[in-house]
């Protein structure tokens, strides 16, 4: 998993590194969206392991599935707003832990829902077919867990529930890409990557059962009733598609030089 993570981010720092080459070489101009717009993208919940508090355990998560809609004001001069919901979907892939102390099997998910204020920004680099654009916003989220946890803690069997919803203050960053459809008049492919987080730590309810449960229960993270994580940090890759119901008109064509008059013979 930690490989995986360490190859995404080295090709979303790559791309970073080669388009902003591009937008330091070229001029920038703000792209005039304007007026009212919706959009809509899907693609994939990457979540980092969140840290089981007070202890060494990590929860771990296996990709999923992200969906996002939200609806804009582009205020002609490059800047834009808009409000946004989200649904995140992750299965719980497993609990790890230094030293395998906390090691355990697990079965469940995690969804994280939210509603959040965006204020971006889109670039002309000059190029009709491409924008880019970034932004932040920020928020609240809600945490949902569903999980059955069975592992062995000092040579002695446990299994714990955890369930419940969490909400906190949500923000994010965002760096996208428009593609404008141009036999379709205001309609944008995008694609985008979001880091989001909410803050920690995201307590659940929980009851453990078994012979460790006892030892367990000294444990902030663990114990019946109460388990905490933090660094809820996402990061998601999308798709979509964004349609602006009064896009700016498309510039007058250039208007040619008149002939020269032919010369008069005598």
């Amino acid at each position: 998993m930690n490989l995986r993570y360490g190859l995404l981010a080295g090709s979303l720092l790559a791309g970073s590194v080669t388009l902003g080459s591009v937008l330091v070489s070229v001029p920038a101009f703000a792209q005039p969206v304007q007026g009212l717009y919706i959009a809509g993208e899907g693609g994939a919940s990457l979540p980092q392991g969140q840290v089981v508090r007070h202890s060494d355990a990590r929860d771990k998560y296996s990709p999923g599935a992200v969906g996002i809609g939200s609806i804009g004001y582009g205020l002609g001069n490059g800047f834009r707003v808009e409000l946004e919901g989200h649904f995140r979907h992750n299965n719980l892939e497993s609990l790890g832990s230094t030293g395998g102390k906390y090691n355990a099997h697990t079965n469940g998910r995690q969804e994280e829902s939210g509603l959040m204020a965006n204020a971006l920004f889109d670039l002309d680099i000059g190029k009709s077919w491409l924008f880019p654009y970034f932004g932040a916003g920020i928020g609240y989220g809600w945490q949902n867990m569903n999980a059955l946890i069975t592992g062995n803690y000092q040579g002695q069997a446990y299994s714990q529930h955890v369930g419940g919803t969490y909400g906190n203050f949500a923000y994010q960053g965002i760096f996208g890409l428009a593609f404008p459809i141009p036999w379709a008049v205001g309609l944008s492919a995008t694609a985008e990557y979001r880091f989001w987080t909410m803050l920690g730590p995201q307590s659940h309810h929980s009851v453990i059962s078994g012979p460790a449960t006892a030892a367990l229960n000294s444990d902030y993270g663990f114990r019946n009733g109460n388990r905490d994580t933090r660094t809820d940090f996402n990061h998601s890759l999308m798709l979509g598609l964004r349609y602006e119901f009064n896009p700016a008109p498309p510039p007058p064509p250039p208007v040619s030089a008149p002939a020269a008059p032919a010369p008069v013979e005598n």
